[in-house]
């Protein structure tokens, strides 16, 4: 009777877990479709191979196996010894001479059990066999459908995104067509546009040619510079018109006449469009005192309380003049402080505490003092309503370097911020008040002595000239400023890259340290390989192999397959292209000598590149020879695959 245990190759006190991988290993090694060239021996071995899982596996059949076996061999002489005795121990005889002893009917029965029950696993194992062949076959038909509808689905879904992308393409083309008509629209509109003002412009030119030679035959004695004006301040079809009524004229003093009648008319047109300027500035100007008047009443029906002073005159200190919305800013410090104010009431009061005479502010002041929560002085807040020769200067400045071609908002906030202790609106109210003063100026001058209208002119083209020279020098000082700035910027630029180039250098020659390293390290480890194996390293590989693929086995139940007994492919999970599957062969040097093979990939995930996997699993070989590392590298090629969204395990 054979032991069970040296058949399964497990010692007596091995698990049932143990006894059944066991059992399955050797079943796939000797099973009788496996050695189709030798069927009757595998399956002889196949039967013994059964008998000894069912024996083994059963709780009562193991306990009387293992007490057989406990008991001491029975010795038996046979009846016709001869000179020279025989003795067997179960049935196995030693002695040339001696004969096989007769069983009892214990040992028999026994063993008619022993044949019965090896008949029965036989029989059970074969059509578990089948069972599970066409389960398999089941379960690779699953898997061909499942394949072809993801292979049916992804071509549908790569279609849909070509069509997409060719109608993606086609819009594309349509609108810059279009975007190219209407460009070309644009610029021969632009194109016929400027030539239109070209051709107005010339023929305005020479209608003014044409009317001033018209006027220099007549003799008029008149300002050039006025005239001048009156030729820019009319077209060409008024020019040609007044010139075709000059031809008409017979004589030079009709001509004459006519030409000063235009002038006098336009002159008169100029007056008259002077006055209605004049008349609207000065009901604009009763408009604003009336509001005025009108919000200052408004504001005396609320009295200002200590408190609220108080606030007030620390708002005043904490926003100061020429800071962009300080009145909204004051008015929101006392509003979240409990006492809601408008803009104008803060504004009328403050224009207030300008008018009071000392006495008065200093009354404010104790007042406020003595006012809990209040420690900052009301005559700060007082400031001085004659403008000082160094806020002029300041004004006059800032109006030379922030020219009319800046937004006005953007400008007079510019402003203001060059004009110490000024605010916004009072610079812009200053410089109204000076063109005012100089418009007036330039009125009285014109009405009390029209003989210096050519002095007047070229005061006023210096002046002119010099606002002129204090623009250009601002713009070329801002143009200064924005080279430097530019400069500085580029030279910024240009380290950043020069940085960038050398931090990509340093990593490009350390990754390429790196890779020589472990070339080096490959091809030293490869040169190695050179040396043959004996029995004893041979065998250790094979039974570590084996102790391997066991745990390979354990870990991943599902998804592990043993398709040889050094080849076996396992599932990583499933991708876009289908379930990933890797397929391992482990050669008779491995671990100790040569590493793994990844000889196929089945259903990476677009991007990923075998050649680049297959020669990762030499890498991570190298780097612990000798040990089994096949389970390290499978998990963190899943954890990779996994984490980048490419797998879903």
């Amino acid at each position: 009777m054979p032991n069970f245990y040296e058949v399964l190759g497990v010692p007596r006190d091995a698990e049932d877990s143990d006894i059944k991988k066991a059992y399955f290993k050797a079943a796939l090694k000797w099973h009788p479709d496996k050695n189709p060239d030798n069927v009757q021996e595998a399956t002889e071995k196949f039967k013994v191979l059964a008998e000894a899982n069912e024996v083994l596996r059963d709780p009562q059949q193991r306990a009387a196996y293992d007490y057989e076996l406990s008991r001491p061999p029975v010795q038996q002489f046979s009846q016709n010894s001869g000179s020279r005795g025989g003795f067997s121990f179960f049935g196995f005889g030693f002695g040339g001479y001696s004969q096989e002893r007769v069983k009892t009917p214990e040992e028999q029965a026994w063993e008619d059990a022993r044949q019965e029950r090896a008949e029965r696993a036989y029989d059970k194992a074969c059509r578990k066999a089948e069972q599970e062949e066409k389960e398999d076959e089941e379960a690779r038909e699953r898997r061909r459908k499942k394949d072809a509808e993801k292979a049916a689905k992804l071509r549908a879904y790569r279609d849909q995104k070509a069509q997409e992308m060719l109608e993606q393409q086609e819009r594309e083309r349509a609108e810059a067509e279009q975007r190219r008509q209407q460009e070309a629209e644009e610029a021969r509109l632009v194109a016929a546009e400027k030539k239109r003002k070209q051709e107005e412009k010339e023929a305005t030119k020479q209608a003014r040619q044409r009317l001033r030679a018209l006027v220099a035959e007549t003799s008029l004695d008149m300002d050039p510079d006025y005239l001048q004006e009156f030729f820019l301040a009319h077209d060409a079809g008024q020019l040609e018109s007044i010139s075709c009524k000059m031809d008409s004229c017979k004589t030079g003093r009709e001509s004459k006449d006519t030409i000063i009648g235009f002038i006098d008319a336009w002159k008169a047109l100029q007056e008259n469009s002077r006055a209605a300027a004049d008349q609207e500035r000065v009901t604009r100007q009763k408009a604003e005192a009336k509001a005025l008047e009108q919000s200052r009443s408004q504001a005396a029906v609320r009295d200002w309380t200590t408190p609220e002073l108080a606030l007030f005159a620390q708002a005043c200190v904490q926003f100061p003049s020429g800071l962009p919305a300080r009145w909204q800013s004051i008015r929101d410090f006392l509003e979240h402080n409990g006492h809601v104010r408008t803009e104008k009431e803060c504004t009328t009061k403050a224009q207030e505490l300008k008018r009071m005479p000392v006495q008065q502010v200093w009354k404010t002041e104790v007042a406020v003092e003595e006012a809990p929560k209040a420690s900052i002085k009301v005559e700060e807040v007082s400031e001085s309503v004659e403008w000082t020769a160094d806020q002029q200067a300041a004004l006059e400045s800032a109006l030379a370097k922030y020219p009319g071609t800046i937004p006005a908002n953007e400008r007079w906030t510019s402003i203001a911020t060059e004009v110490p202790g000024r605010t916004k609106k009072e610079c812009i109210a200053r410089f109204k008040w000076i063109r005012e003063q100089v418009l007036e100026k330039n009125r009285n001058k014109a009405a009390n002595a029209p003989a210096d209208k050519t002095a007047k002119a070229q005061a006023q083209k210096a002046s002119e000239q010099k606002a002129q020279d204090a623009e250009d020098r601002a713009k070329r000082q801002r143009q200064q400023d924005e080279q430097e700035k530019q400069r500085k910027d580029q030279e910024r630029r240009d380290r950043e890259v020069l940085e960038r180039e050398k931090a990509s250098s340093e990593r490009q020659e350390a990754e390429r340290r790196d890779q020589e390293q472990r070339k080096s390290v490959l091809e030293a480890q490869r040169l190695s390989r050179k040396r043959s194996l004996d029995a004893n390293e041979l065998s250790e590989n094979h039974q570590k192999q084996q102790d391997e693929l066991l745990a390979l086995e354990s870990i991943f139940p599902e998804t592990f397959k043993l398709e040889a007994d050094n080849v076996f492919t396992l599932s990583l999970g499933s991708s876009p292209e289908g379930e990933c599957v890797v397929r391992i062969e482990m050669p008779p040097e491995y671990p100790s000598l040569a590493p793994p093979r990844a000889t196929c990939f089945e259903g990476l995930p677009l991007g990923c590149d075998a050649a680049a996997l297959a020669a990762s699993l030499e890498v991570c070989f190298v780097q612990s020879v000798g040990e089994e590392m096949l389970y390290g590298w499978l998990e963190s090629l899943q954890r990779q695959l996994v984490d980048d969204g490419s797998l879903s395990s």
